[in-house]
């Protein structure tokens, strides 16, 4: 199994992607041009005790705490998945993997009996999956994806899994 943290994505939300998914799945024109005022040409500013910064634009991400966050990573979010499961269904064909989502983490399971099978597909999926993401404008923080295996054979080694 393989778990990478999605919470990674907010501060990077590309607005004109997000917008081209609400259009290209028949969002209301009002909404989309509601989101596309919301994410661009934002400014903000920081203060530290009396220390004032100046402004400076901020025109990708979304703020984390924001309550249209959850709701605009499941939507930037979905067609990352759908095409994820598309590529491992046409690659895979016979082989169980899937892929389940929460609000602020992926997993990729792939249940198989053999170690180096497994291996080979998580490390197969995990390339797939940064391959997409980076066509999203996102990418994996290696420090914050884990990788977990799972044996019933109680003699089985701790095994060395390099992704």
């Amino acid at each position: 199994m393989l778990a990478f943290d999605i919470a990674q994505f907010f501060p990077s939300l590309n607005y004109y992607i997000l917008t081209t998914i609400l259009k290209k799945a028949s969002f209301n024109a009002n909404i989309v041009s509601f989101f596309t005022s919301y994410l661009s040409n934002r400014t903000t500013q920081y203060t530290w005790e009396s220390f004032v910064f100046p402004y400076f634009n901020v025109n990708i991400g979304v703020e984390q705490g924001s309550v249209l966050l959850p709701t605009l990573l499941a939507l930037y979010f979905a067609p990352i998945l759908y095409i994820l499961k598309k590529r491992q269904c046409n690659l895979f064909s016979l082989i169980l993997t899937s892929i389940l989502s929460f609000i602020n983490n992926s997993l990729i399971v792939v249940q198989e009996k053999d170690f180096n099978k497994t291996n080979t597909l998580l490390l197969t999926s995990y390339n797939m999956t940064a391959n997409i993401l980076i066509n999203f404008d996102l990418t994996i923080k290696y420090n914050k994806s884990e990788v977990f295996h799972f044996s019933r054979n109680f003699q089985d080694p701790n095994p060395d899994l390099n992704l």
